[in-house]
């Protein structure tokens, strides 16, 4: 009986030790990013909801955001060049020179053939708007992903850490009256609670609805970023129409928005619906209101 007690002894401050070194690592992780990264930082502001994703900082991970952007964009890009005759997009007045690239020169670089005509630059601003749109719902996605993977694993371990209290509570040497015992009984009850408040903490932010959403609008705009890059080389360069009037190639610029912001208000939609219903669960966590 007395190695059983030794044996249980040993276990639980192996158990205590183990899950308190866990958390004191991970705070002490946290602590450090957030202190000294300023991508850590505006992560958890955009985690916490006071900040939006167009504020991230740039990070290692984003050029593999944006390589499956480019390659939709860029076709389109090189489409519009070639159907005005533009070799250096630098050549252009710097109000056009955005829509070819990120970062415009401070003057015009040199002479140029034209500018793009109106229905061109409907398309390019079009792109602009699907490959910003892309970012940032991809952006989402990877922050809403990573909150839930890291507040599932805390859930996981509080709940193994709870499970273990409990039983050993509920043995014959848990029942005694020791000071081993009574720190254990107490863990019982602190590890249940904390497991508790990190499963409404995560039911509360609803990362996987806001992964779900992200991710599904992320490939609608990929699917019609593809439409346009594929139907785009299957096309004729269409010149200007006259005013009032419409071509083959405007018209299929119409119908590209038009599918835009059709995505775009049906995402809207959805987040305002869920917000809508969420919040008499969060209400119902503040009585007192």
């Amino acid at each position: 009986m007395f190695e059983l007690k030794t044996y249980l002894a040993f276990l639980l401050k192996a158990t205590v030790f183990a899950c308190a070194a866990i958390l004191c690592v991970a705070l002490l992780y946290h602590a450090v990013r957030i202190t000294t990264s300023r991508q850590a930082r505006a992560d958890l502001m955009y985690t916490i909801g006071l900040a939006s994703s167009a504020s991230l900082p740039p990070t290692a991970d984003d050029d593999a955001l944006w390589d499956p952007v480019g390659h939709e964009s860029n076709p389109i890009v090189n489409w519009i060049q070639f159907c005005a005759g533009i070799e250096d997009p630098y050549s252009l007045p710097i109000q056009y020179q955005y829509l070819f690239v990120a970062k415009p020169l401070s003057r015009q670089g040199g002479p140029y053939e034209r500018v793009p005509h109106r229905v061109e630059r409907s398309l390019l601003e079009l792109n602009l708007a699907v490959n910003t749109a892309r970012y940032a719902m991809a952006k989402r996605a990877q922050a809403a992903f990573d909150f839930w993977q890291a507040g599932s694993l805390i859930v996981i371990v509080l709940g193994a850490a709870s499970t273990v209290m409990i039983g050993l509570s509920s043995t014959q040497f848990g029942r005694e009256s020791g000071s081993i015992q009574q720190v254990m009984r107490t863990l019982a009850i602190i590890f249940p609670a904390l497991s508790t408040a990190a499963t409404a903490a995560i039911a509360f932010y609803g990362p996987q609805t806001e992964w779900s959403q992200s991710s599904s609008t992320a490939a609608s705009l990929s699917q019609l970023h593809s439409q346009i890059a594929t139907g785009l080389q299957a096309m004729e360069c269409g010149d200007e129409p006259a005013a009032g009037k419409s071509n083959a190639f405007s018209t299929k610029v119409g119908e590209w928005t038009q599918k835009y912001q059709e995505i775009m208000a049906a995402t809207n939609a959805t987040r305002q619906g869920a917000a809508t219903s969420d919040s008499p669960k969060k209400d119902g966590a503040n009585p007192g209101r």
